[in-house]
Formats: C-alpha cells, structure tokens, sequence
C-alpha cells in the first residue's frame, strides 16, 4: 500500500490503532480482497459476493435495487392510472419529456390501491367515471387540475375500503 509503512499496518492489524484514516482501510480492504465495512467494523459479509448472497437470501437487495424497484412501482402506478383514466400512454411518451416524472399524487393512489386490493388501472377506471358523467376527458384537463381531482378523490376511496365488508 503506497504511501504507508509497516509500522502503520502492524499497529492497525495489533488494534494499536483506533481511529484509521479511510483511505488507509479502504487500501487495505482492496489488497486483502475484502468489504471495507468488514474491516473497518466487522459488519456483514467478509467480501462484496458473500454479501449480496447474503442480503439476496435476506430478500434485502440492495439500496439501489431497493430504490429502483420502488420508482419502477411509482412509475408503473401513474402509467396504470392514467391508462385507466382513458390517457394515451403511448402519446405521453411519444410527445412530453416529463413523463417519467413521479407526481405526487402516486403515493395516494398506491395505498388506496392496497387497501382496496385494487389495482391502479381500476383506481384510474374509478376516476373516469364522474369526469364522464360531468362530460369531462382526463386528457383535456391540465397536468395541474388532473393532479388535484386525483388527490382529492383518494381519501374518499381510502374511506370506501375502510368500509367495505369482506365476504
């Protein structure tokens, strides 16, 4: 390890040493082909396979798969939604740079969804319905107005299933 002597990795590996510098750990982490986190504080498994092994078989991933499928979900709930509102998915695409943007009215829509054991496109079907009977399109209102009569609506639809009684 460049830039270190013997006497510094000696007084580390006999815990001389309390505090190491990182980029000392981080050297000798990569020369014994082992976790920094492993060595620096005994956590987790020793090396990177052993370690994904061990979250995959937790069912933990990692944060980026973690973040990943949770915007895949956010993501493919506004799709659902807005297809069952009767939105031309594919135009949105096809035309708006924004639309892999998650707008905040997702968060609602998904835990009414759960409650209700419903799925999104069936949430978006229920939205369409009184926007037909005031003689309205989902595709004629603007991103602002969409957005608000969708969160308005998800506390009524949370109340319904609370509700609503199992067979």
């Amino acid at each position: 390890m460049r830039g270190t002597s013997y006497g510094s990795v000696r007084n580390y590996a006999g815990n001389a040493v309390h505090s190491p510098r990182l980029d000392l750990l981080r050297a000798m982490a990569s020369v014994l082909n082992v976790r920094a986190d492993f060595l620096a504080y005994g956590s987790g498994a020793m090396t990177d396979t052993e370690e994904r092994e061990r979250k995959q078989a937790a069912g933990l991933g990692t944060v980026h798969d973690r973040e990943h499928d949770l915007w895949r979900h956010a993501f493919e709930t506004k799709r659902a939604v807005l297809v069952g509102l009767g939105i031309d998915w594919a135009e949105i695409v096809r035309t708006r740079r924004d639309s892999i943007e998650i707008p905040y009215w997702v968060a609602p829509v998904a835990e009414a969804a759960r409650r209700l054991g419903a799925e999104p496109e069936r949430i978006g079907w229920a939205l369409r319905g009184p926007l037909y009977a005031l003689g309205r399109a989902a595709g004629d209102m603007s991103d602002a107005a969409l957005a608000d009569y969708i969160t308005a609506t998800m506390p009524v639809l949370i109340l319904l299933a609370s509700q609503r009684k199992e067979p």
